[in-house]
């Protein structure tokens, strides 16, 4: 680590430790005036509590929080949440990468599940492709929740999960918003929300809509072919019916479409004289196309502490994209890839609070339950080498059909022994069986790849798995602003099937040990919350893309066993006068204790000791907020914000030749709200620039051989204006 380095380390944790103290908090920056850190209230287990008293390690933005950042990509969380990384794929920037606690997913097959859960009004996302989850308008909150989530949540969120929850209709009024965003390389954004209640107090309808375009950022010098656009579009159409005082039913359709050039890839070694950052010698254009859709019915009843909730979702995803995998300009081993899947999935959740005071050591007991039942089908198609003009001959097509189908009951309860003091645990059974079906073909020729049995050019294979979550803690409050809990948690990742091979690899499991401490100080002026944890993994997941034959293969196998320790830091200061300080910090140390790494060609490789890809071992931010108000003017509001993150290894290997070193973002906002309005109708007007220092970076690579190949960021320094009107 370089002096300067060093130097930036130490001032960041220096302004951390003097201003703040930790992790888990709000991030609505207070208004003018304002005295107190408001309270929020979260759903990280389920029911609504609040965030400083519910014993998980968890980030909570509103919907206005998000704006005041310009958060409108689901990546941008990286920069606010503590130890999240999240980052375009390979494929295209509709596909996102997420990182949390060094868990990751590393691949987007649909053999192969995330390590971070995702929930969109409560229903489960088994895919993180589409305009879904890289559009963040019209939300109310996004909840980021760090850990072992496994019991109320379910498999495949070891790392943590994320919940996004839309904006529901409201039938007391008439409300909206239209907005128009321009800003460098012709960056344009149109949205617009409206509500109408359609039965006063009882029936309303909410719909929002949301165009994003802007042209190329990067080139290729070979074909002159661009790169990093954005066209994209996104909509939800909701209405809410609020049958009784006691139960209400929501039915929301959505969907949104991508169609860019997809990511640049570069080999960094092999650079034509005067080539920049932003320029690749590829000659083959990108593609990345995502359709997206979804139906979401929820009926909710609450009388008292009793609630329970019919959930329903249906899904379909459909992609192509393109890789250029040796960012060459020949199409040696370029990739194309066609992907669709459809999920159904339906969940019954009930919780309530019973016996209270009860007996002199029971205050009350809290208690949550359900059941849950998830259908995925689809395909995994590719094929290479590919051109606009592809042709049969001498083309390799890899046909691949898949069926995940999981279920599960659980349960978790909390007992309050005073006060002061609680102690809680749940378990989770899950069944999963996972099925597919994939050939190999020359088009006139078959192709076989490492496996006993072959009929008629395809292999088949299935796999069941049956395994339980589980998770307890203690809690104590020390005073109504101090809270502090010990937590222990078992996840568990579902077991699957190589979608080249057809060989299954096991369930990852992870055993955690956390401990917390939230904390208000100063009459609720300064909030601190800080979370220290250690996991130990097993069997760990882990998908690597080689070349074999000419052509790339990515498969999948367990790490023998890993373990990940950790703490993370977040908190908010209201100085006075307007301005509050914020900050985040986090510490990942993530390692292979014992990894032989077996690929499809038969070499294997010792990776034990290695770092774990894409974790980088430290990451925090920085932000400043001012709000005034001018009376006859209006509201005015400006933030800096600023975020690092350590060196990362960008392959499994941690090979010198694909290591990203440290860098910063610097992102800002000036907002003015005039205090004239028009009828109804109050404007906005605001300033925004983002990557300020137009730091240069890559997201991913692969080894090509012996020749390193990177992906380019294409968010280069960019500076616009927003009008945005809201009635």
């Amino acid at each position: 680590m370089g002096m300067a380095q060093e130097q930036r380390l130490l001032f960041a944790g220096s302004a951390l430790a003097a201003v703040l103290m930790s992790t888990p908090s709000w991030a609505q920056a207070p208004a003018d005036g304002q005295t107190a850190i408001e309270e929020v209230v979260v759903t990280a287990r389920r029911r609504e509590e609040k965030i400083q008293e519910v014993p998980v390690a968890v980030s909570a933005f509103s919907g206005e929080a998000l704006e005041r950042r310009s958060v409108s990509d689901i990546t941008d969380l990286a920069a606010i949440a503590p130890g999240l990384q999240m980052t375009a794929e390979s494929r295209g920037t509709g596909y996102t990468r997420i990182n949390l606690r060094g868990q990751e997913a590393n691949s987007g097959a649909s053999t192969f599940d995330p390590a971070v859960g995702i929930y969109f009004s409560e229903v489960y996302v088994g895919r993180t492709s589409g305009s879904l989850l890289t559009s963040l308008q019209d939300v109310r909150s996004v909840e980021v929740l760090r850990g072992v989530q496994g019991t109320l949540f379910g498999r495949n969120s070891n790392g943590g999960a994320i919940v996004i929850t839309p904006n529901a209709p409201d039938a007391s009024r008439v409300s909206g918003s239209l907005g128009i965003s321009y800003g460098s390389f012709n960056r344009t954004e149109y949205s617009a929300v409206v509500n109408v209640p359609v039965v006063e107090d009882k029936l309303a309808i909410r719909a929002m809509i949301n165009r994003l375009e802007r042209d190329d950022t990067q080139k290729s010098l070979t074909s002159g072919y661009g790169f990093g656009n954005r066209d994209r579009v996104s909509g939800r159409l909701s209405a809410q019916y609020d049958v009784s005082p006691d139960l209400y039913v929501n039915l929301m359709y959505d969907y949104s479409k991508i169609d860019e050039h997809g990511t640049m890839s570069v080999n960094p070694i092999l650079l034509r004289p005067g080539q920049t950052f932003n320029q690749t010698l590829a000659g083959e254009v990108g593609i990345a196309e995502v359709e997206a859709s979804g139906v979401t019915g929820r009926a909710v009843y609450q009388h008292d502490d009793f609630q329970v909730k019919g959930i329903v979702g249906f899904r379909t995803v459909k992609t192509f994209s393109t890789r250029d995998v040796d960012a060459a300009a020949a199409p040696t081993i370029d990739t194309a890839a066609l992907n669709g899947t459809h999920q159904v999935s339906a969940e019954l959740n009930a919780s309530g609070v019973v016996l209270r005071d009860a007996a002199p050591f029971i205050k009350s007991l809290d208690w949550t339950a359900g059941l849950f039942g998830f259908h995925e089908y689809g395909y995994d198609n590719s094929f290479n080498p590919w051109t606009p003009t592809i042709t049969l001959a001498g083309t390799r097509w890899k046909q691949v059909n898949v069926d995940n189908r999981s279920r599960a009951v659980y349960g978790q309860a909390e007992l309050h022994v005073t006060e002061q003091a609680s102690i809680w645990g749940g378990a989770r059974y899950t069944k999963d069986k996972r099925y597919v079906r994939s050939g190999t073909f020359n088009f006139n020729a078959c192709v076989t790849v490492p496996r006993a049995s072959v009929e008629n050019c395809q292999v088949s294979n299935n796999k069941n798995n049956g395994f339980w979550s589980w998770n307890g803690g203690l809690r104590y409050q020390f005073t109504p602003d101090i809270n502090t809990y010990v937590r222990v948690a078992r996840g568990v990742r579902s077991g699957g099937l190589d979608n080249n091979t057809t060989v299954a690899f096991e369930p990852e499991k992870v055993t955690e040990y956390e401990a917390g401490l939230k904390a208000d100080w100063l009459d609720h002026r300064l909030r601190t919350n800080v979370a220290v944890y250690s996991s130990d993994y097993k069997n760990i997941q882990k998908t690597t893309v080689i070349i074999v034959n000419g052509g790339p293969l990515a498969t999948t196998s367990n790490a023998a066993k890993g373990k990940v320790k950790g703490f993370e830091f977040e908190g908010t200061a209201i100085v006075g006068g307007g301005f509050s300080v914020a900050g985040t910090y986090s510490y990942t140390d993530a390692e292979y204790q014992e990894f032989f790494f077996r690929a499809a060609n038969g070499t294997v490789s010792d990776f034990s000791d290695k770092a774990f890809q894409d974790t980088p071992k430290t990451t925090y931010s920085l932000s400043a907020n001012f709000d005034h108000e001018i009376e006859g003017v209006g509201d005015f509001n400006a933030r800096v914000d600023y975020s690092w993150r350590s060196r990362i290894f960008m392959d499994i290997s941690n090979s010198p030749l694909l290591v990203q070193p440290a860098f910063g973002l610097v992102n800002a906002r000036i907002g003015w709200t005039p205090s004239l309005t028009f009828g109804n109708l109050r404007p906005e007007l605001s300033i925004w620039g983002k990557n300020l220092a137009d730091k240069k970076y890559n997201t991913s690579g692969v080894l090509n051989g012996t020749q390193p190949v990177v992906i380019r960021t294409d968010e280069r320094r960019a500076i616009g204006v927003e009008l945005k009107g809201r009635f």
